[in-house]
């Protein structure tokens, strides 16, 4: 067990609010998740692609050749999408009245050289 955030030494101090199991959770790299199960009003699992393996370095864009398919099944499911921001219809669709009026054009991701693939 650990804790996520540095602060404090318990789940009461300064930081440190959520819990780490590393025993529960699941890492798996060059996995590309396609479709989240939902079942009755819940997420129950993930099913994607997996990548073939890349030795390109940072920077360099990495493979997007599929080798297989896999799915996934948990008591929860954590999305890390990264937001909103690839997706330019939504990001319009909530741009904050705050900002004004929406550009025409908007940059989102960032070039390959930065990627780590």
């Amino acid at each position: 067990m650990g804790w996520a955030e540095r602060g404090g030494y318990d789940a009461q101090g300064h930081g440190n609010s959520v819990l780490r199991d590393r025993s529960t959770a699941r890492f798996a790299h060059r996995h590309q998740v396609d479709e989240l199960i939902v079942e009755g009003d819940a997420v129950t699992g993930v099913r994607g692609t997996v990548l073939e393996s890349s030795a390109a370095p940072r920077g360099v864009a990495s493979s997007r050749n599929a080798v297989g398919k896999f799915e996934f099944r948990a008591s929860a499911v954590i999305v890390t999408s990264g937001g909103i921001g690839g997706n330019r219809d939504l990001v319009r669709k909530n741009w904050p009245k705050r900002m004004g009026r929406v550009p025409e054009q908007l940059l989102s991701g960032v070039p390959a050289h930065v990627d780590a693939g």
